[in-house]
């Protein structure tokens, strides 16, 4: 599973802690379910990541699907 934050849910600051280790990358939730993948909303223990989620649908020898979801994914921190 790939894990990501929900933009609605977060912001860049709160997203990206270490800018300096860090770069943050945005994938629309549209090209996940083009690609028969499904994203579910799982927040982490505590609170303390309330934006968490999970895209699911791929395994680990799926090799097509993950270079199509970078290629559509845009970089929105640097």
């Amino acid at each position: 599973m790939l894990s990501v934050d929900l933009k609605s849910m977060t912001t860049i600051e709160e997203t990206i802690k270490d800018p300096t280790r860090f770069v943050l990358f945005e994938l629309l939730n549209a090209t996940v379910e083009e690609n028969g993948l499904q994203t579910i909303y799982d927040p982490l223990e505590g609170g303390t990541n309330p934006a968490h989620a999970l895209i699911t649908g791929m395994t680990i020898e799926d090799e097509i699907i993950p270079g199509i979801l970078g290629r559509k994914s845009r970089r929105v921190f640097f």
